[in-house]
């Protein structure tokens, strides 16, 4: 008795896990397929482009690490969202006006330069 009901246990358990969506997809297909196919194919690339709405930010790029509210020169009231990327070394900001995106900044990190020196060479120098 104990066996069929762990099996059955496990059966049920295996297909709940099947319906969920695959480890690092921040989407199902069902929840973006009603989005126009550019933004579809944005999301897919983990792009954000002009005219996204937040939610459709969050599915391509995942929750900001830093999100701020400021004020722009003409008095507009802005949104700015920050992600980092370890892996290309970019911060890229998003910034919402009125619910859509309307600019996207990349800034490109760069490693500090490091001068190597042979040993032997760093002792010719001296007297």
């Amino acid at each position: 008795m104990k066996k069929t009901t762990f099996a059955a246990m496990l059966s049920v358990a295996c297909l709940l896990t099947a319906c969920l969506p695959q480890a690092g997809l921040r989407f199902t297909y069902i929840e973006i397929e009603n989005f126009p196919k550019n933004i579809q194919e944005s999301i897919k690339k983990k792009e954000a482009v002009v005219g996204m709405t937040p939610v459709q930010v969050r599915y391509a790029l995942g929750p900001p690490i830093v999100a701020r509210t400021f004020s722009s020169e003409k008095e507009e009231i802005l949104e700015e969202w920050t992600y980092k990327s370890v892996m290309t070394m970019k911060k890229i900001y998003v910034i919402f006006k009125d619910g859509r995106v309307v600019k996207i900044e990349t800034e490109q990190r760069r490693l500090p330069s490091i001068r190597i020196e042979k040993i032997g060479d760093a002792e010719q120098g001296s007297p």
